[in-house]
């Protein structure tokens, strides 16, 4: 009786053994699935991100960009001076070297415009204090300010503390009084005085120096001048193109997917590109004389050889 208990015993032990066994076994089976899965994934993007920042890749993006605007674009960013009217002096070096290389592109208005960064900032504040569209923008933005947005999320806003002295001084001055009493701001007329105020330079140690401006002029500036504007940062730039610094990088190998475009339905090709280097500062990216306006020496194969790709000799029509 007692060994024949033993036996049972032994038995549904031994059972439960198995079990064990069986369930490790499987248990180990499907991590060994998932390593190989996550491995699987590694290497598919290891195969993607060699595919995606290849030669031939960065070339055919390059290639692209040249045949969508049909210009030809240079191979490096520009820096332009860092007083506050970066923003202005960038698109004003580029819109007038697209239309001296491709004069095409030019339209009867372009020669109302400065013929120095400043002059231009003089020039485009001009037709933005008659413009109704920026008027209202810069409405609702300073109605935001002091209405619809919390104070400790204000005072992280860039584009507040860029603003005027004394415009900052009256946004927060009306906030502290709508706590006891209504709202009564002219909002419109705020907009008025930043235009104005924005337009010209000041004096700071000694040297003039501008505002900083932000995306509502880009977006004036676009719809106005009849331009797109295509607007990359350092982080998305050097994200697009697996490089550690600027100097780094080639500014045509950037895929659209990095970069803001202002005007996009703007059915024009006027495009000046240009670079947010940091919070207050732009770099431009230049457009190059077509092949046939330049040195009968300058050697094609050579401008892409950063790349390693060999000319394909394909020229770009004129426009």
């Amino acid at each position: 009786m007692n060994e024949s208990i033993c036996a049972c015993a032994q038995y549904y032990l031994r059972g439960g053994e198995v079990s064990r066994e069986k369930a490790e076994k499987e248990r180990k089976s499907k991590e060994d699935e998932k390593e190989a899965q996550r491995k699987e994934k590694e290497r598919k993007l290891a195969e993607e991100k060699k595919k995606q920042f290849s030669p031939e890749n960065l070339r055919a993006i390059g290639k692209a960009l040249e045949n969508d605007t049909g210009v030809l674009w240079s191979d490096s960013f520009t820096d332009v001076d860092d007083d506050g009217n970066c923003q202005m002096h960038c698109v004003w070096l580029g819109l007038r070297t697209l239309i001296l290389h491709y004069p095409g592109l030019s339209e009867p208005s372009d020669k109302d415009l400065g013929e120095t960064p400043e002059a231009f900032r003089e020039d485009c504040f001009r037709m933005m204090a008659a413009d109704n569209v920026y008027q209202q923008e810069l409405v609702s933005t300073f109605k935001t300010y002091v209405e619809d947005i919390d104070g400790a999320v204000l005072k992280t806003l860039e584009d507040f503390f860029t603003l005027p002295d004394f415009l900052r001084s009256r946004i927060l001055e009306t906030r502290k009084k709508s706590l006891t009493q209504e709202i009564k701001a002219d909002y419109a007329q705020w907009a008025r005085d930043y235009t104005k105020s924005a337009s010209g330079h000041r004096i700071v140690n000694g040297r003039k120096v501008y505002y900083p401006l932000g995306v509502s002029e880009l977006r004036a500036i676009s719809r106005l001048l009849n331009l797109q504007l295509h607007v990359m940062t350092k982080n998305s730039v050097l994200e697009a193109t697996n490089k550690g610094t600027i100097d780094q990088v080639d500014p045509r190998t950037v895929s659209r997917n990095y970069i803001q475009v202002f005007g996009i339905g703007l059915p024009t090709k006027r495009v000046v590109r240009l670079m947010n280097i940091d919070e207050n500062h732009y770099h431009i990216h230049l457009p190059r004389p077509p092949k046939q306006a330049r040195d009968p020496a300058f050697d094609e194969i050579n401008y892409w050889k950063p790349m390693d790709c060999a000319d394909d000799g394909d020229e770009l029509p004129e426009v």
